[in-house]
């Protein structure tokens, strides 16, 4: 007979290796040819894009009323790895002050995890109009954009 204490320790390593496996995938970097060429695939799913940044462009501030603060730090850029290229969507950071938000810079190599939003009809938030169409394929960034080393 097992006894309780083995199949506790069984359990607990179970939900270690199934933890650390969805992290591990998770983390593999995704060409951006393949989301591009097959979008629908990557509907809502997070997924790790490496590349160059170009074309970053740095978004107005924007005041947030539900907490009375500004939000400092949206930016846009083209990422580009030699696949393909998709345009990245940095959210703003709310209650951070603007010196404290770091944009990245022309021709930097980067690593970034977002999430993917394919071409289709989105219902919006309940607001009129109740929605919207989206032509191209969005990536949204899930963090801020990690610098990497050449």
């Amino acid at each position: 007979m097992i006894s309780a204490n083995i199949l506790h320790r069984l359990g607990c390593f179970i939900q270690v290796w199934f933890l650390l496996s969805a992290a591990m995938v998770s983390a593999e970097v995704v060409q951006i040819g393949n989301i591009m060429t097959r979008p629908e695939v990557y509907h809502l799913r997070d997924v790790q894009l490496q590349g160059v940044a170009t074309h970053v462009q740095a978004l107005p501030p924007t005041f947030m009323s539900k907490f009375g603060t500004m939000c400092y730090g949206a930016y846009t850029f083209l990422l580009g790895d030699e696949t393909g290229s998709i345009v990245v969507e940095v959210p703003s950071m709310c209650g951070r002050s603007q010196e404290a938000v770091t944009i990245i810079a022309e021709n930097q190599n980067v690593s970034v995890a977002v999430r993917i939003g394919a071409p289709g009809y989105y219902t919006g938030s309940g607001i009129v109009p109740p929605g919207e169409v989206k032509s191209t394929t969005r990536a949204i960034a899930l963090r801020e954009p990690i610098v990497q080393d050449r």
